[in-house]
């Protein structure tokens, strides 16, 4: 009776344990699990391929009732160097930057990630439309990665984030993402947001919802190059002519021996 008191003691212990090992963002909402790439992604502020097989979440919700137009969506997907986060956005009136002001006052976007997804982090990064990165809260400059284009209408800010220690498979993440859509000559700012992420102010690190980096692999490892697989060929293509030389070689071989009776 006692060793089943015992065992059954330790089976609640272990279940508690494990229920406070997840998020203590556990009554927020999850975005979703964010697969990894399996194809190598080159940092460059375009979309590869492979982001449409990625977590994709629409930033489109004005929450202050503002004049700002601009839209987007956000890429994600993962790899053992760092969190990938690409975003697309729309925007007919993009400003110039103006260093004077702040670096919300930019258009841009910004990211927040609380990698112990427990509250007790805000690793924040600002990022203009021109790749220019600033951090806030616990982050730091060097943690990131991002590289941006740009048309008349629209931009991309591609992102790379290192993953810290003891983030891997399995690990929840909390996030929060919004664009900085400046309007009127620069003079008005519109937050733009995600509507994962409308329940909680940019700072509200405590009542981030997360996203969970998956085991489920996207994309494909980089095939050989075009140029590899020709030179393969080519000595293929130099024996048959060798062998076709040496056929007509033996014909005449026998044509001389003949007459040589």
């Amino acid at each position: 009776m006692k060793k089943i008191f015992l065992s059954g003691l330790a089976a609640l212990l272990c279940a508690t344990a494990l229920t406070a090992s997840v998020s203590a963002h556990k009554d927020f909402k999850s975005w979703g699990d964010v697969p990894k790439t399996a194809t190598k992604i080159t940092l460059d502020g375009k979309l590869d391929e492979v982001y449409n097989e990625g977590l994709i979440v629409n930033v489109n919700l004005a929450d202050d009732g503002k004049t700002g137009t601009a839209t987007g969506k956000a890429y994600f997907v993962w790899a053992d160097d760092g969190l990938y986060c690409a975003v697309e956005v729309k925007d007919p009136d993009i400003c110039a930057i103006d260093e004077s002001k702040n670096a919300w006052e930019q258009d841009g976007i910004e990211i927040t990630y609380d990698w112990a997804n427990d509250g007790s982090t805000r690793h924040k990064w600002m990022i203009h439309y021109d790749g220019t990165v600033v951090k806030a809260g616990d982050a730091t400059v060097e943690a990131i990665e991002a590289k941006a284009t740009k048309t008349a209408d629209s931009y991309i800010i591609e992102t790379k984030a290192a993953l810290p220690d003891g983030v891997k498979t399995g690990s929840g993440i909390g996030i929060n993402i919004l664009i900085d859509d400046m309007t009127d000559d620069n003079s008005v700012r519109t937050i733009v947001r995600s509507a994962q992420s409308a329940g909680a102010g940019e700072n509200d690190v405590a009542n981030f919802d997360y996203i969970s980096l998956s085991d489920k692999e996207v994309g494909n490892e980089t095939a050989p190059a075009a140029a590899d697989t020709d030179t393969a060929a080519a000595p293929a293509t130099a024996d048959l002519s060798v062998i076709a030389a040496l056929l007509a070689a033996a014909s005449g071989a026998v044509v001389v021996s003949k007459k040589r009776r």
